[in-house]
């Protein structure tokens, strides 16, 4: 289910080797559905499914699901900042994606995909007949249009972000047919806290946005630290430090990273320690710094980072 979701399917692009040759796409939609708000659910029930059907919409009609991209733990504050001056503006690109799914919940007979040539097949074919279903393809649009954002204006610069479908037919060609992306670029402006509020189809998400100040010379610090060839972070972070793991350099964003407050960032700069306790151990990520105001430099510089939707589309465009 993952690759329903085009940022998903995006990040596939740059993460692929990670991925186990053999999934159930039962298991994909527990993993991505867990962050996401099923809107509304096809009338027929498992019990009503025919395994027989030669039309496999009609077997697994359509679920309309609603995800947000990057979005913390509910309750959870989101962590950005604000620099007078700066020539990298703090900002995020928030997408959300109205998408019809196959409702493989309670249904018999759901297929298990060996590999990703035949899940793609499978949701190819799919898409093909949900476009053929006008009151789906028309609920799937009024959805759409029915997303609102709310957000406050002192704090907060909203614009729209325009996809480039150009980019993403060659990944995953029948996502017209089944999504509608909505992104909004957010720039920040005063330090404070605040909220985002996206609104869809009458149900409201609250997000928790605590905009943090820092300065020029700390951003000028930090980004010195960041690119230092012995003890910084760009010679595995950096556009390009790891062609074969180029998800290194997009997960070094102000959205990925936007999910940890100063003071847990730091933790994982010295000890390489997630909040929740468990210490990442795939490199070598210990780093010693001489003071605080070093430690605080580098959060401003990492903070000032591009998000990664402009991260994933540079790599996209440097593959065309």
């Amino acid at each position: 289910m993952q690759r329903y979701l085009w940022s998903t399917a995006l990040a596939s692009v740059l993460s692929s080797a990670c991925q186990p040759p053999t999934v159930t796409m039962e298991k994909r939609d527990s993993q991505v559905l867990s962050r996401a708000i099923v809107i509304e659910r096809s009338e027929s029930s498992g019990a009503d499914a025919n395994p027989q059907v030669d039309n496999i919409y009609q077997k697994f009609p359509a679920k309309f699901v609603v995800f947000p991209e990057n979005r913390p733990v509910p309750g959870n504050p989101y962590y950005f900042g604000v620099a007078a001056g700066s020539e990298q503006p703090y900002q995020i690109v928030a997408p959300y994606y109205i998408a019809a799914v196959p409702d493989f919940d309670n249904r018999i007979g759901a297929p298990v995909f060996q590999n990703r040539y035949d899940e793609e097949q499978f949701l190819i074919k799919w898409s093909e007949e949900f476009v053929q279903d006008t009151v789906k393809v028309k609920r799937l649009d009024e959805l759409a249009k029915s997303f609102r954002w709310q957000i406050d204006s002192n704090f907060v610069r909203d614009e729209e972000v325009v996809i480039q479908p150009e980019l993403l037919a060659n990944i995953q060609p029948y996502y017209k047919k089944t999504q509608r992306v909505l992104a909004r670029r957010f720039t920040f402006l005063a330090p404070g806290h605040t909220q985002l509020m996206p609104r869809l189809d009458g149900t409201e998400d609250t997000i928790p946005l605590v905009i943090q100040e820092y300065t020029l010379a700390q951003i000028e610090a930090g980004k010195a630290r960041y690119f230092d060839p012995t003890t910084g972070c760009a010679k595995c972070h950096a556009k390009g430090a790891l062609p074969n793991l180029e998800d290194a350099y997009t997960r070094h964003s102000s959205d990925y990273l936007a999910n940890y407050s100063d003071a847990q960032l730091i933790e994982f700069f010295k000890n390489a320690t997630f909040p929740s306790g468990e210490v990442f151990e795939a490199v070598d990520h210990v780093h010693a710094f001489a003071t605080p105001e070093d430690e605080q430099a580098m959060v401003a510089y990492l903070r000032n980072q591009k998000p990664s939707y402009d991260k994933i589309v540079e790599l996209l465009l440097d593959k065309k």
